[in-house]
């Protein structure tokens, strides 16, 4: 998860993408399982 955290300000300048939210930590492994969502 920390790696999708990382890569999304590269996406950004890449691709021209404005991203408003990124989460990322121990709080998302409440979810109980693994795994990014991307949503457009």
């Amino acid at each position: 998860m920390i790696a999708a955290g990382k890569a999304v300000p590269q996406l950004m300048v890449d691709h021209g993408l404005a991203v408003d939210r990124v989460y990322t930590g121990s709080f998302m492994t409440s979810l109980d399982m693994e795994g990014t969502v991307t949503q457009f």
